[in-house]
């Protein structure tokens, strides 16, 4: 298993430690623990995962805060993509972190602990 898969399974793992920024329904901006940059995304088209790592988190702030968040696209980043992993294991794992960020978009985890009781 590569490292990328490992950090993402944890940072599944560890959800409590992800902290949202920004989003759509199909691109999310996170933090993990409060100090790393991410964002996941999701290319219903071509049904593959686009992780990216942005090493300037204070340049990403700057821009969110002051309503920049179009110039966001201009910071360098790391990619990481389940076409380029191309494996299961890989898919899998991106698609659990993405399923979690979308589910706590629509507080989804509060919805289901009213219905289990």
């Amino acid at each position: 298993m590569s490292k990328i898969v490992q950090a993402v399974r944890k940072m599944a793992a560890n959800a409590e430690s992800i902290i949202e920024h920004k989003h759509d329904d199909h691109k999310f901006f996170f933090t993990y623990m409060e100090k790393y940059l991410w964002s996941l995304e999701y290319d219903t088209n071509e049904d593959y995962y686009l992780l990216q790592f942005y090493p300037n988190l204070e340049e990403f702030m700057h821009f969110l805060e002051n309503g920049q968040a179009q110039q966001i696209s201009s910071i360098s980043t790391i990619c990481f993509s389940t076409k380029q992993l191309d494996s299961q294991e890989a898919y899998d794992s991106f698609k659990d972190l993405f399923q979690l960020l979308k589910s706590r978009k629509y507080d989804f985890d509060k919805v289901l602990d009213e219905i289990i009781g």
